[in-house]
């Protein structure tokens, strides 16, 4: 009998990671609003953020008991949450941008742009510098100790680019829903001269790690 996967994130790239990869994951986004304690550095607030999204769909899967989805727009075709499966295992992510801290005001944390004029604000940022990703992710077994929570970082470096390329790309929508407001895989990966890490964990999803916590957890699929 297979084990159950259940994603807590209803990114379309995450989505994508897993089922590229031959996993089928029941897809629960967490609601729960972005709220961390203060003082934390970049890697314990991705770690801190995912799995308060892990856990929060812990609990409505706990509340529900096993029965159908009570969202169906969170899960397409009236997927279940199936009690029959040999294990369930859920996994959240959280996935932030940090500038170099030798900006004027110093290092500042990165999320998704509030609207065009925060994302071309970010994109001004970053030029011509070096960046952080760092992502977090929490995999958990349900009514277990069995726990992983850890963070990968990857460092990106930008050319340069003109303000005119700013404002095309922020109209193209793409960065509105990226950390950082650009995609390295989408039309900004240009600007990239080069990084230092793992390439997936920019996109989102540190994938090699990820998949090797899950078998060491325990996880079959």
């Amino acid at each position: 009998m297979k084990d159950q996967l259940v994603l807590a994130s209803g990114s379309p790239r995450r989505i994508e990671y897993f089922q590229k990869h031959g996993y089928d994951p029941l897809v629960r986004p967490s609601k729960k609003e972005e709220k961390a304690p203060e003082g934390l550095n970049p890697a314990e607030l991705v770690q801190y953020l995912a799995l308060s999204k892990a856990l929060d769909i812990e609990r409505i899967l706990r509340e529900e008991g096993g029965r159908q989805i009570s969202d169906p727009a969170a899960a397409p075709g009236g997927a279940q949450f199936a009690p029959g499966a040999a294990r369930t295992f859920l996994v959240g992510a959280d996935t932030v941008v940090c500038t170099d801290p030798s900006f004027p005001g110093g290092e500042r944390i990165l999320g998704k742009p509030k609207d065009a004029a925060d994302a071309v604000a970010m994109l001004k940022e970053l030029r011509g510098r070096s960046h952080r990703v760092l992502t977090g992710v929490a995999i958990l077994e349900p009514g277990t100790g069995n726990r992983r929570v850890f963070a990968e970082e990857t460092k990106v470096f930008f050319g340069d680019y003109t303000d005119e390329e700013i404002l095309a790309y922020v109209a193209s929508k793409e960065p509105m829903d990226k950390a950082g407001a650009y995609a390295i895989q989408g039309g900004w990966g240009k600007h990239v001269s080069h990084f230092d890490g793992d390439y997936d964990n920019v996109i989102g999803l540190p994938w090699e790690r990820t998949r090797r916590t899950l078998e060491d957890m325990g996880f079959r699929d």
